[in-house]
């Protein structure tokens, strides 16, 4: 009896400091890195015990207005009420992180996929570009705000000068990609 009450204690700790706050995190953030270069899983880690935690006391909260049940004269924060319901969150934000591409063993959206047919080193070199070409978009959004700003004319100048090669590059790998605006 000693282990399944261990185990039921192992289980709630989990299940109210962890999963939420993982699937949630993982929802908001599907891809590799986006938190952080180097300590990326330590960020995740973290934030999915905090998160956790806050979902855990709004749950709380919810529950606990449901006031007094009149058939036991208790409240409904119970064991009864609240697995579910932190499950149930946890389901949907399992689903929306599979839509968003965080779990691509499961699901890959189609703007992720590389056609599996090409031989390996065709498939790397495709990958490769189309990573290339995010991160182009990515750094011409950038220039573009950047030039925007209050800047000198020096400044200007040379923001313009590497939003236009990074635009020429942009537009290269487009049309070896075959990608239209």
């Amino acid at each position: 009896m000693i282990v399944v009450d261990l185990l039921r204690i192992v289980a709630a700790f989990v299940l109210i400091l962890f999963l939420p706050g993982f699937f949630l995190v993982m929802a908001l953030f599907p891809k590799k890195n986006e938190l952080s270069e180097e300590d990326d899983w330590l960020y995740r880690m973290v934030l999915a015990v905090v998160l956790s935690i806050v979902i855990s006391i709004i749950l709380a909260f919810i529950i606990g207005q449901f006031g007094v049940n009149e058939d036991t004269g208790m409240g409904y924060f119970t064991p009864l009420y609240i697995v579910p319901s932190l499950l149930g969150i946890c389901v949907v934000l399992l689903v929306i992180g599979v839509v968003r591409g965080a779990y691509p063993f499961i699901y890959t959206p189609r703007s992720e996929r590389v056609i599996t047919s090409l031989p390996e080193e065709k498939r790397k070199g495709l990958k490769d570009k189309m990573e290339r070409f995010r991160e182009l978009e990515l750094e011409v959004k950038k220039l573009k705000a950047n030039l925007e700003n209050e800047l000198s004319y020096k400044a200007k100048k040379r923001f313009k000068k590497e939003l236009g090669e990074k635009e020429e590059e942009l537009n290269g790998l487009s049309k070896e990609l075959k990608i239209k605006d």
